[in-house]
């Protein structure tokens, strides 16, 4: 795009040169609209190398990223598949008490399911209109 815009300006500047010497004059019609035409192709040609610079930067950010997203997909290629290693003696130990953990878990959410479910605990207190607006939540 860039070239094609520098070969009109090329064009129209020799169109502009053949038009002075036939005319002799320095400033006529033809002249005139010539030189507006290079204008706008100067200010169109500009804007081009603006957004060919801004392109410029953007390619290299996002091939930096892609670069460094490369290197750290290699990274995790050559990493260690966790089931080729062997488990150590701790790893026994880590899992009953991750079990134990989790029925205890287990027993005390049961527990406090039962709890919510129980609305005498709630009927008790007749004064607290919160608890009060609760029961009757519970209730409908």
């Amino acid at each position: 795009m860039l070239k094609e815009a520098a070969r009109e300006r090329k064009k129209l500047r020799a169109e502009l040169a053949c038009a002075r010497e036939k005319s002799g004059e320095d400033e006529c019609a033809g002249c005139i609209s010539h030189m507006n035409d290079l204008v706008a192709l100067r200010a169109k040609h500009d804007e081009n190398v603006v957004n060919l610079d801004v392109a410029k930067t953007s390619l290299a950010d996002v091939s930096h990223e892609l670069a460094k997203a490369k290197h750290e997909l290699e990274l995790a290629k050559d990493a260690p598949i966790v089931s080729d290693v062997p488990e150590c003696d701790e790893c026994s130990i880590f899992k009953s008490d991750l079990a134990s953990l989790q029925s205890k878990f287990a027993t005390v959410v049961c527990e406090l399911e039962e709890f919510r479910s129980r609305p005498v605990l709630l009927g008790a207190c007749k004064l607290c209109p919160t608890l009060r607006s609760e029961l009757d939540e519970k209730n409908a």
